[in-house]
């Protein structure tokens, strides 16, 4: 048999799969043969790279996760069940070591340390012939004690770990550089686990701490939806990926709640949003590889068939991150990396899944294109470098293996700690003293090997606070950022830890400062009581320093930045934030008790008040600001607080100190929706918000004007519905009118449905009486449905679906009556969005059962035979075109990008589409178009709540906490409900309307699958590695005498009395012409964006071309330079920015592609906001 090793592939070598298997990658309706070479000859390598096959079958089957061993044996986990054990099937998933005994690069042993597994998703060997294991439920622990590479001693560790999901279970086993296990699950597992100190629960995602010789587990941190990769980098600090959202590398700050979780309020984001789903996670290190190599974080993009590497810079407290150069990418549909480690010899190691199939529930468990036999490991390789010769570390002295902490390989350093581990503690820690003393202080990596010595005395659990104290105090701030966070680990094993934090909150490095305050968190969280107290008025001492505004924070539910994942005051600010929500139970009762006051300081009051925002603190929250103790450009997080959680007397003062700020007015908005809740005094004063020359303004005031009973401002809002030439004015001002719920108010959204109105003014009015008299506004409804007209038919629909009983009053209403067949579609489309799973009988069945009925419609739904399906994809492979496809995909009409994203641009209620080509078979493609509820992506069911007031509401479930619910709907508004206004909620289908592409002729169809095939795979439909403009929104329409005055749309959406609609860029990243309004026509179109700023620093903005295009960025127009396609330079602090293009419709006949330029040399870093 030939020799894995023998197979090697260049990056300029190229096979080409027979004809059948490039069918088979179109259609995926037969399984590619299982070839290692045929594989093989498809990678594409990075430039000076190779790569060659370490093992494939039979030494390995079905690699899910590996690890290395200090004799540089490879041990992997290894499951032929996986996903899902068959009823009766005996579990017999394996752990094997793999070896290379002969160092050509190619494994030539396989053994079976254990069997008898159950999905074993997980191992790490302890460097001891033993390895940690993940086997479903439970963390077992088996070792091999003959030497015989066999496991003769298995036990269980702990038990209790969720198996609710397969692809969450437990899995991601990494040691830290201080001795403890880490591993993770995923958003849809439940832990409950029983330790000698005490339960530990997990509800949702996350990464478990564990230090095996005590048992003790700790969550290290939340969220993530499904993180399959982590990894520290040199200095101990830690970064993830996830396997279901897109944000790139992920930085992990202990106690963060990353995003993915259920149940917090705020939440920190990854470091490249728009980045597809990634799993494993390898920092990059050793002579081996290139200088720019080293440091690089290496993921895997397993959908794409494609691994992605990151450069990560440090930013302040936090990191930012760009991508670079691809190490590896092939065109082979089965090749699925899944897990990345450097190997002994300084070469990167790529554990291949190898199935064509990797969708959950999409595809059926017992689907024959689920390959449960093969599997792969590679091996890459820089050309022309010398490898890294393999350590002898088993068996090493204590002194040998110290002097292997100065090694530049991080994998050498790591198995040499691994190995002290076992030795005697005092032998050890008596040789590491001795080393310790003997180190060169000039040598430039002193302090490194300084650090190294802190994480061995970790290790072997010894505290040495002399070393300590001096790493503290150390010239390189990564060294004191990692020593801070040792004090947590040794904190109740010290003299006096807080004094250490005390001198750390005050350090230069904003790292420094964010690891203290964690730090505190910690200690405080563990400790209780007064040591609680203490950290907590320590921690809040920080805000006397500068916040660092970078990093990755973000919040949920305000209006601030945080719905696009922007920057808040950074990580500081959230650090502060979660170490202040930690130690609630100790420092909220001493401050209500006296016994604490934050030293006087009212800021410090301020954020601790803040951070826990509920209704027990909202008197506080009020004098605060009655007091003048904060200034008014920070009252307004407060005040939207106190109109959440405050009683009328509270509200009424929210309301007078509100200024017109929008977050506080529909903050008091749902206080009078959800809890009945309104200002006792001063509410007349909301006259005066009617005439604010802000639009958004204007119409929570007419609402608010109709929650509030003000019947004295009846005229002027039924003056604002009749007059009122913005649609958004109109539409408020009658939900205001239709809130009094009185005859008055029925009667005159009657007379504005009547005959002789706008069609427009009709639906609006109708939608609005449906909210509180179904029946008469069904009666109306059909009449205005059954006549001609530009309006939107949808909301009418909606408007009687978000009712209790508005349904059955709407098929009451249609009778006998008959509707155009359109409009019977329109209504049963949303309809079926509504509809529960299965359920025939009720209202929402009732009225699609009778709009058939109405417009003459039997069952419309499209369903190919096998035969039929099989002729579509021959059809698709010979005839699709994948442009013409995109054109459908992007039309109006059919909505795609309102719910799904490509590169991380588009809505958000259905999944991204980044790599659809890559991971859906041509039968699941059309069965999703035609059939939304066929096969639902998990995370995507609708849920649907009925309110005590009677809405009923749908959408995404976004996050929950024991407060609110919040939902995404279809148009990606997040909707919070109160868990007490919650009268039932129950799971729904797919918020995708069946039926969109009924008007499709057979050849449109064809050139949509072909499109939707073909994203994510090498060539024109391939989302690049550039951060590129991808979200817009385009000026709908110019007020009369605009292009005069063309410099009031700097300021872009928000500006008043201007409409901006958004818009997407193709795959390619160009926003065509044709997304402009009046795109066809002369005259000038304007397109806006936004620039993420992460670090500071000059950059440029990059474009297809400057023919026709003016430019603004920040509201500073920005020169053009000619020949060059590209901007002036620009320097831009940290933050969000505008970025506003003028395009001459007349000079332009191309689209807009713009990206960032991040110039060589330069620490400017930034990234285009992505998102709906």
């Amino acid at each position: 048999m030939r020799k894995p090793g023998s197979w090697t592939c260049l990056a300029a070598v190229f096979l080409l799969l027979p004809a059948v298997e490039l069918h088979a990658q179109r259609n995926l309706r037969k399984a590619p043969k299982p070839d290692p070479a045929v594989e093989l000859g498809q990678f594409q390598a990075a430039e000076g790279f190779e790569v060659n096959l370490f093992a494939a079958n039979p030494l390995i089957a079905k690699p899910i996760n590996m690890n290395f061993d200090a004799k540089g044996r490879l041990w992997v986990a290894s499951s032929g069940v996986y996903p899902h054990i068959k009823p009766g099937q005996v579990p017999n998933d394996r752990i094997l070591i793999l070896e290379d005994t002969d160092g050509d690069g190619a494994a030539d042993r396989s053994t079976v340390f254990a069997d008898g597994l159950l999905m074993p998703t997980g191992v790490v060997p302890d460097d001891n012939e033993g390895a940690y294991i993940a086997n479903s439920t439970d963390l077992l622990y088996m070792r091999d004690h003959d030497g015989d590479r066999k496991a003769d001693e298995k036990r269980v560790v702990l038990s209790g770990f969720g198996i609710e999901d397969t692809h969450h279970i437990l899995h991601t086993f990494r040691y830290g550089p201080g001795g403890n296990l880490y591993f993770n699950q995923s958003i849809y597992i439940h832990s409950h686990i029983e330790t000698p100190y005490g339960v530990r629960r997990m509800n949702g995602g996350g990464i478990w701490q564990f230090r095996p010789e005590k048992l003790r587990l700790e969550i290290y941190v939340r969220g993530m939806c499904n993180g399959w990769g982590h990894h520290f980098d040199r200095w101990g600090q830690s970064f993830g990926a996830d396997g279901a959202y897109g944000d790139g590398v992920i930085y992990l700050m202990p106690g963060a709640t990353i995003i993915g979780s259920p149940t917090s309020r705020k939440i920190m984001r990854g470091l490249n949003p728009g980045s597809p789903k990634e799993c494993g996670a390898e920092i990059l290190s050793g002579r081996h590889l290139p200088p720019e190599w080293r440091g690089t974080f290496v993921t895997n993009d397993f959908r794409a068939h494609r691994v992605r590497r990151y450069e990560i810079s440090e930013n302040g407290a936090g990191y930012a991150s760009r991508q670079v150069s691809e190490p590896l990418r092939s065109k082979h549909i089965a090749f699925r990396p899944v897990d990345v480690k450097m190997g002994p010899d300084g070469a990167i190691y790529f554990a291949d899944w190898y199935n064509p199939i990797i969708q959950h529930g999409e595809v059926d468990f017992r689907s024959p294109m689920r390959n449960h036999q093969h599997g792969r490991v590679w091996r890459l390789t820089a050309k022309g470098r010398p490898l890294v010769e393999k350590p002898k570390l088993v068996g090493a002295t204590e002194e040998r293996l110290l002097d292997h902490l100065k090694d530049p390989e991080d994998w050498t350093r790591h198995h040499a700690k691994r190995v002290l581990s076992h030795r005697s503690p005092a032998k050890v820690a008596k040789a590491l003293g001795k080393w310790v003393s003997k180190l060169d202080s000039k040598d430039a990596e002193a302090a490194h090997h300084l650090l190294e010595a802190l994480w061995t005395y970790q290790t072997i659990d010894i505290v040495e606070p002399g070393l300590l104290g001096k790493l503290l105090r150390s010239p390189d701030h990564r060294v004191r950022a990692a020593a801070t966070r040792v004090v947590g680990y040794w904190h109740d094993r010290l003299e006096g830890p807080l004094p250490l934090l005390a001198v750390q909150l005050v350090d230069e490095s904003p790292r420094v400062r964010l690891e203290a305050i964690r730090t505190l968190g910690l200690i405080g969280s563990r400790a209780g009581g007064a040591t609680a107290e203490v950290a907590m008025e320590l921690a809040m001492t920080a805000l006397d320093q500068p916040l660092d505004p970078t990093g990755a924070a973000s919040g949920k539910g305000t209006r601030r930045h945080f719905k696009d994942g922007g920057v808040a005051a950074g990580l500081m600010d959230y650090a502060l934030h979660i170490t202040a929500v930690d130690l609630e139970p100790w420092w909220l009762p001493a401050l209500e008790s006296g016994k604490i006051d934050f030293g006087g300081n009212s800021r410090r009051l301020e954020f601790a008040l803040s951070a826990v925002g509920t209704k027990r603190v909202v008197g506080r929250m009020v004098n605060l600001v009655r007091e003048g103790k904060v200034p008014p450009g920070r009252q307004g997080g407060l005040l939207g607080m106190i109109a959440l959680q405050g009683d009328p007397a509270q509200l009424a003062f929210a309301f007078e100190k509100s200024a017109g700020r929008v977050g506080v007015l529909t903050a008091l908005e749902r206080s009078a929706l959800e809890r009945k809740v309104v200002p006792s005094a001063g509410r007349e004063r909301v006259a005066g918000l009617l005439k604010s020359p802000d639009p958004r303004v204007r119409a929570v005031a007419a609402r608010l004007a109709g929650l509030w009973k003000a019947g004295g401002l009846r005229p002027a809002l039924e003056a604002m519905a009749r007059d009122s030439v913005e649609a958004s004015a109109r539409r408020a001002a009658l939900d205001g009118i239709a809130y009094f719920a009185d005859k008055a108010s029925a009667q005159f959204l009657k007379d504005q449905a009547g005959a002789g109105k706008s069609q427009e003014l009709r639906a609006q009015a109708v939608s609005a009486l449906a909210t509180f008299d179904s029946g008469s506004a069904a009666v109306l409804a059909v009449d205005v449905l059954s006549t001609e007209g530009d309006f939107d038919q949808g909301r009418i629909f909606m408007a009687f679906l978000s009712r209790q009983g508005g349904p059955d009053a709407l098929v009451k209403a249609l009778g006998a009556k008959k509707l155009k067949a359109d409009t019977a579609r329109v209504g049963i489309r949303i309809a079926e969005t509504r509809r529960q799973p299965g359920d025939s009988q009720g209202p929402e069945s009732r009225l699609i059962e009778a709009l058939r009925l109405a417009g003459g419609l039997g069952d419309e739904a499209q369903r190919f035979s096998p035969v039929e399906l099989e002729k579509l994809a021959t059809e698709v492979a010979k005839l699709g075109n994948p442009a013409r496809g995109e054109e459908i995909y992007r039309s109006s009409s059919l909505s795609c990008q309102k719910c799904h994203a490509i590169g991380g641009a588009g809505g958000l209620v259905g999944p991204d589409l980044s790599s659809i080509g890559t991971t859906a078979q041509l039968d699941y493609l059309v069965d999703s178009i035609f059939d939304p509820n066929k096969a639902i992506k998990e995370n995507y069911h609708s849920t649907s709540v009925v309110t005590r007031d009677g809405r009923v509401l749908t959408g995404i479930r976004l996050r929950e906490t024991p407060a609110e619910l919040v939902l995404r709907d279809s148009d990606g508004r997040e909707i919070p409900i109160r868990r007490s206004n919650i009268v039932r909620a129950a799971m729904g289908g797919s918020l995708m309307p069946s039926g969109l592409t009924r008007s499709l002729t057979r050849a449109e169809l064809r050139d949509l699958v072909r499109f939707l095939s073909e994203i994510g795979k090498i060539g024109n439909y391939s989302v690049g590695k550039e951060s590129t403009a991808r979200r817009w929104r385009v000026l709908e329409k110019a007020p009369v005498g605009f292009e005069a005055g063309a410099k009031s749309a700097i300021g872009g959406p928000g500006d008043a009395g201007l409409s901006w609609i958004p818009a997407y860029s193709r795959v390619s990243g160009v926003l065509p012409l044709s997304a402009l309004p009046g795109g066809s026509k002369k005259g000038a179109g304007y397109a806006w964006c936004q620039l993420r700023v992460v670090t500071s620093g000059d950059l440029r903005l990059a474009l297809n071309s400057i023919g026709g295009l003016k430019l603004w960025v920040g509201g500073k127009e920005i020169s053009l330079e000619a020949g060059k396609s590209r901007s002036g330079l620009l320097q831009l602090p940290v933050g969000v920015h505008s970025v506003l293009f003028r395009v001459d419709l007349g000079k332009r006949s191309e689209g807009i592609r713009c990206v960032v330029d991040e110039l060589p040399g330069s620490r400017g870093r930034a990234q285009f906001v992505v998102g709906s």
